[in-house]
């Protein structure tokens, strides 16, 4: 009985139309034979995965984990193979060495680097330096243990994850080379991974006064804390280096002794590094500072760290003659109507610094984009806003050329279909979008080609550029309203709700409601299309409709059914002729898609055709070699 119900389970798996059944069924079986016999011909990707997760046969799911052509596949055996320690240790490493190193799927080679012996060194600095795939090369450079690798990665290569990789990784410990990073690392996680690893030796203390760090002091000393206190107040009283002195200053987290350094010291560059310390804080010893100082640098150090802003602005009024400090005082000032006020003074340094500080807040644009004098600062208003009916009034009451095409250029145009769907606009958005539109309509009638051209491209009413088209526009100007109206028509194709084509067909002329039936009509056949795509063997056909079939999702299906079709060669099969004339003739083809085309060039092992492979397939080959003498 056992055994017919076993039978009845297997027909079951092999021959239900429905896949989710035919898949429960084969986590049923225990037949390793019929599994095979599944595995190599169920045409759904889950059933073959389940297979795979019930054969008990380890030669057989190592062979198909390295030669199965189907990246999903290879990803859920080698999971399956890991998680249940299905290999020795010896097997495990050699399959996950070939994985790491060849297989065509990232995520793949992921899985293998990571999970790979660390006695594997010539493979993660092959990894590390030769993959494109960032976190492949993280991996790999987190497990190597040679230092002058490591220090090469961690200052030169351009990948800041991998750079941090190998700054974090415990065999990182060179103290130049994280002093190097320190200092020149763009990035403040990586620099501040070095940092750590610096603040845990002995060596600390002493590297830290070398000259190079100084422009990171500041950054340095916020993430040390108090943990060197007492030496640092010790060097600044030695005061015997004037360089220790202000390396130490931005050190010392006692308040107390920072108030003295402000109050007492004559040296204007300590004074500042004391007054910029984030530990300083007392704001009536800056009060009294400021009105006696005449020193740019400590005043200006001085009002970063003062809250109240109403000192700031009582200071500039009566100090509005001091030139380096003045403006450096204008551009830490927030308060809106001051700004505004200093923006229309005499001195054009004080009005061009107040502009441009309004600019930064972002206040005012409109108005100084429009009336101020200066062309460059109104250009730099124009690059801040974003009110597209703001940019078209520009645009549309400016003589100077320029400013009229900055203005354009900044319109972010509106999608057309967004006039057939409901708005939920007011009353002033109703009267703002009215009149944009008819600046629009005005600039379209400039004489100036250029801004003819922006404006209709800027259009946002299909009416308008209707009659553009058949108004006797000049050709290029013609173009630019289809290029625009295509747009619109491009949006049709992408919906696929028929109750939301429905409200477009009732808010849109003729052409729009036509071209909404035609999508109706399309919706209805799209779903058929795509089953038949499965059933299409002929290359050149399924190419033509991934690239030019109107429907998103036929083009999809099919580019996937084409991927399916060209790459289902074993990797055992790859050097066959045939297959290496049909990669040769697939990479060279620039209809098909990018990612196919690219696989297909990784591939071709020919090195006449690609020297690059051939000397990665040596590189790789080599690397098997030594391998294979150490298992």
């Amino acid at each position: 009985m056992a055994n017919s119900n076993h039978n009845e389970i297997i027909s079951i798996a092999m021959n239900d139309s429905d896949w989710k059944v035919r898949k429960d069924a084969v986590s049923k079986i225990t037949d390793d034979n019929v599994l095979k016999d599944i595995f190599r011909n169920d045409s759904v990707l889950m059933v073959k995965i389940t297979a795979a997760n019930t054969i008990a046969d380890v030669d057989f799911l190592s062979d198909e984990c390295m030669n199965n052509p189907q990246g999903h596949i290879r990803h859920a055996i080698l999971n399956r193979i890991l998680d249940e320690n299905l290999l020795e240790e010896d097997r495990l490493n050699s399959l996950l060495a070939h994985l790491a190193l060849t297989d065509p799927e990232d995520i793949v080679r992921q899985i293998a680097c990571k999970n790979l012996g660390s006695e594997f060194q010539e493979i993660f600095i092959y990894i590390a330096k030769s993959q494109s795939d960032e976190t492949i090369r993280c991996e790999a450079a987190s497990k190597i243990t040679d230092e002058d690798i490591l220090k090469d990665l961690a200052i030169n290569d351009e990948n800041i994850f991998v750079r941090l990789d190998a700054i974090s990784n415990r065999n990182m410990t060179d103290i130049d080379a994280l002093v190097e990073v320190v200092k020149n690392d763009e990035n403040e996680f990586n620099r501040f991974s070095a940092l750590s690893k610096i603040l845990d030796g002995d060596e600390f203390t002493s590297v830290i006064f070398d000259r190079s760090l100084y422009r990171r002091l500041p950054e340095i000393s916020r993430n040390v804390g108090d943990s060197y206190e007492d030496y640092f107040q010790s060097v600044f009283r030695d005061g015997s280096d004037e360089y220790a002195s202000i390396v130490a200053v931005n050190f010392i987290t006692d308040n107390s002794v920072l108030e003295g350094i402000v109050l007492e010291c004559e040296n204007e560059l300590i004074v500042t590094k004391a007054i910029g310390n984030v530990h300083f804080k007392n704001q009536e010893i800056l009060r009294n500072l400021i009105e006696r100082q005449t020193s740019p640098k400590v005043i200006l150090v001085a009002f970063d760290k003062i809250e109240d802003e109403h000192l700031l602005i009582d200071y500039l009024k009566k100090h509005m003659d001091l030139g380096e400090i003045t403006l450096g005082l204008i551009s830490k000032v927030s308060d809106i109507d001051f700004l505004d006020e200093l923006s229309r003074n005499e001195n054009t340094e004080i009005s061009n610094c107040a502009a441009r500080r309004l600019i930064e807040l972002k206040y005012c644009l409109l108005t100084i984009a429009m009336d101020y004098p200066l062309k460059e600062i109104r250009l730099e208003a124009i690059s801040q806003i974003t009110d597209k009916y703001d940019l078209a009034s520009i645009a549309h009451d400016e003589s100077d050329r320029d400013i009229a095409i900055a203005a354009l250029n900044n319109i972010v145009a509106d999608r057309l279909i967004k006039n057939y769907l409901p708005s939920k606009s007011t009353g002033a958005d109703s009267f703002n979008e009215n009149a944009f539109r008819a600046q629009l309509d005005d600039l379209v009638l400039n004489q100036d080609k250029e801004i003819q051209m922006l404006a209709v491209s800027k259009l946002n009413v299909k009416k308008s550029l209707d009659e553009i088209i058949n108004g006797g526009y000049d050709t290029e100007i013609v173009d630019v309203a289809k290029r625009r109206l295509d747009s619109l028509w491009h949006d049709l194709k992408m919906i696929d709700n028929e109750k939301v084509l429905g409200i477009i067909a009732e808010n849109g002329d003729d052409e729009v409601k036509s071209a909404v039936e035609a999508q109706i009509e399309d919706l209805k056949t799209w779903r058929d299309r795509i089953s038949k795509i499965n059933g299409i063997s002929d290359i050149d056909e399924l190419k033509y409709i991934a690239n030019n079939d109107y429907n998103y999702y036929v083009r999809c299906e099919a580019e996937g059914r084409l991927e399916n079709l060209l790459f289902d060669v074993r990797l055992d099969e790859v050097n066959l002729r045939q297959n290496q004339e049909k990669f040769k003739c697939i990479a060279d083809d620039e209809t098909y898609p990018t990612e196919i085309r690219n696989r297909a060039f990784l591939k071709i092992i020919d090195e006449r055709y690609n020297p690059n492979v051939y000397e990665r397939n040596l590189e790789i080959q080599r690397i098997f070699t030594n391998i294979h003498k150490n298992i």
